[in-house]
């Protein structure tokens, strides 16, 4: 009995010290589940969601781009508009009592100016680009060499104020002769924080004056805020040396990990994502803050998960330990056999699943979204845990195609502006004018898919050839719309042979119906006779074309308003006579603009030095347009282009052929 009694004690105790060995083994693998699935799942999801946040912050910077690219359109037309006024080109009655403010008093000289500029206020006040609810310009206005400031939009500064020609932004200006953005300064009339584009206004070379677009701070970043995409937290700014100017405190947080010249910066800490987006034209970085407290809570419920089933699996190994030492003390030795067989059923219908589970989650977190579960079938606390890891790789499988569906989509919009481009190239000139008497070139580069560029020429007859290259206001399609308007009335008005003044007219006219935005259209156009070599030519408000003759100069000429601005405006006809071997060079603003990698403009200077260097041996008008054409991308060095880009040649041969 006594070796019957102590056989029995040693298989109990031995059973006994298996099952609790079984269920430390089981506690201890679901732990490792539990560890890996978090780190692993975690480590998968947020590199999708690092694309992902990446992608939205570029969203919203397309946003900050388009109000910079309208405030400095709105500071450039008005600029042009007060060097057209200075030119003598019409007055009207001048009104002094608002929104003119004198430095130095009502001296005669600044009377005078009024009388030349007067128009300027009301140009701005009206000027449709100009719309408060749409942009972030807090306001426009003009300040002139001889001390005037004048307002477009109803803030009046009064008849006395400190002279503004002191101020850093309009010295560097005037020193530069070149556009600028401003840091962050405090408006002294808004009492706003703010940053101004300043554009110099140049008279035949000499420095007239500024104009300048404010951008209120704060109402820049609400607009971001607007947009919506919600999970951004906060937006802030930085100017060039990395202070704060506006935002939230928690990128503090972040910046001593981002570098501010460098761009689209990521960086992760808890449950934040910084986006770091540098905008070098303008000096400023933007930087994003998304919460990703939906993506943590997402894997931390499924983490629960794990602990809940785990504190299921310790009390029912318990309850089941209890059980058998029942067993054993009642049944003993006739039934310990049959449990050992029971624990080792356990071990087989939990401990197994459990490891094979652990294998399918540690590949998820190498990339392997899909799980198969169909070999564990159990209906207990084990299956219940495959079936919602299952579910959590489906959903990140949907997650993920859904982020490709967006790329996709953003690939056929691509594809369909490159459509565009291709129908608005087809619609210039492909077969240029060229016999024995002229020889005619020309080439048109979009800064985006489409542009507002517009060139044409063709022969009116046998002894007339019309050239004309236009420069809508803007970029992208809505430019592209107004250009292929403006080519259509080139081809109908221009082969009526009406003159280039009178053709100007009319379609300027055709222009200003159904114009409700008030999109204008700068515009030269020429008539070529080839038997005579005369040129005659008519200018709304383009640019000056280079005649390259013994010594290449630009043409001086009487410059009308931009085409689509005034119905029924008078433009007036010149003539030139070229001789032999003499060019005329048309373009666009495109040219002198570019902005090349070191952030400087080409210049007039340098256009017409290379122009003077190739017309000086032989060369044809497509080699002229080549050898600029190759000069600006030396300049702009790869980066994209700024504004459009038209360029004209037309030669006069002399009847060689």
């Amino acid at each position: 009995m006594l070796s019957l009694f102590l056989t029995t004690l040693v298989f109990m105790l031995i059973s006994m010290a298996l099952m609790i060995t079984q269920n430390r083994i089981i506690l201890s693998q679901n732990d490792k589940i539990n560890s890996a699935f978090k780190q692993e799942s975690s480590d998968a999801l947020f590199d999708a969601m690092g694309g992902y946040a990446k992608d939205l912050g570029q969203s919203c910077i397309n946003v900050v781009e388009k109000n910079f690219d309208e405030c400095e359109k709105l500071g450039k037309s008005t600029a042009y508009f007060a060097e057209m006024l200075y030119t003598d080109y019409y007055k009207d009655d001048v009104d002094i009592s608002y929104g003119v403010g004198f430095a130095e008093g009502k001296t005669p000289e600044a009377i005078a100016e009024i009388d030349d500029i007067s128009d300027l206020r009301e140009y701005i006040s009206t000027n449709s680009d100009y719309d408060e609810d749409k942009l972030d310009a807090l306001d426009i206005f003009v300040v002139t060499e001889k001390g005037l400031v004048i307002d477009g939009t109803n803030n009046n500064y009064g008849e006395s104020y400190e002279d503004l020609r002191k101020e850093k932004w309009y010295v560097d200006c005037k020193k530069t002769m070149a556009p600028l953005w401003t840091d962050v300064i405090h408006g002294t009339v808004t009492g706003k924080e703010k940053i101004d584009y300043v554009h110099p206004i140049i008279v035949n070379g000499e420095f007239k004056g500024i104009s300048v677009v404010s951008m209120e701070i704060n109402t820049l970043c609400d607009s971001l805020l607007r947009s919506n995409f919600r999970t951004i937290k906060e937006t802030d700014l930085l100017d060039s040396e990395g202070n704060k100017i506006t935002g939230g405190a928690d990128y503090d947080k972040a910046a001593e990990k981002f570098d501010l010249q460098t761009a689209d910066e990521i960086y992760m800490d808890g449950n934040n994502c910084w986006i770091s987006f540098l905008l070098p034209e303008k000096k400023f970085t933007v930087c994003f803050e998304f919460q990703l407290d939906e993506l943590y809570e997402t894997v931390n419920a499924y983490s629960r998960g794990f602990e809940t089933n785990n504190n299921i699996i310790r009390r029912h190994t318990g309850k089941l330990l209890i059980v058998m030492m029942v067993i054993y003390i009642v049944i003993c030795l006739p039934l310990l056999l049959l449990f050992v067989i029971i624990s080792g059923r356990i071990g087989r219908s939990v401990v197994n699943p459990l490891m094979s589970l652990g294998k399918k989650v540690e590949n998820f977190g190498k990339g392997n979204l899909d799980i198969d579960i169909s070999d564990i079938t159990t209906d207990d606390e084990v299956g219940l845990l495959a079936h919602t890891i299952y579910e959590m790789s489906e959903n990140t499988k949907k997650y993920l195609e859904e982020i490709k569906e967006i790329t996709a989509e953003q690939e056929k919009v691509n594809a369909e502006m490159e459509t565009a481009a291709k129908i608005q190239l087809s619609l210039m000139s492909a077969d240029f004018p060229k016999d024995s008497f002229c020889d005619v070139y020309a080439r048109m580069m979009p800064a985006k898919f489409v542009g507002g560029d517009v060139y044409a020429t063709f022969d009116i007859d046998e002894n007339n050839v019309l050239v004309f290259v236009g420069d809508v206001a803007g970029k992208g399609l809505p430019a592209s719309f107004i250009s292929v308007r403006t080519k259509i009335n080139i081809q109908i008005y221009g082969e009526m042979n009406l003159g280039p003044a009178e053709t100007l007219r009319q379609i300027n006219n055709r222009l200003c119906h159904n114009n409700d935005e008030t999109i204008f259209v700068t515009a030269f156009l020429a008539v070529f006779n080839k038997a005579t070599g005369v040129l005659t030519y008519a200018n709304a408000g383009h640019n000056k074309p280079i005649l390259a003759d013994e010594e290449p100069h630009f043409i001086d000429m009487n410059v009308g308003l931009p085409l689509g601005c005034i119905e029924d405006m008078k433009y007036k006809d010149e003539t030139i006579t070229l001789k032999k071997g003499e060019s005329v060079f048309i373009y666009s603003d495109g040219v002198p603009e570019a902005m090349g990698a070191d952030n400087t403009f080409y210049s007039n200077e340098r256009f017409l030095k290379l122009v003077s260097e190739v017309t000086a041996g032989e060369y044809t008008a497509k080699s002229l347009v080549d050898a600029v054409d190759d000069d600006l991308k030396r300049h702009y060095g790869g980066k994209e282009l700024w504004d459009d880009i038209t360029m004209l040649v037309l030669k006069y041969t002399g009847g060689e052929g």
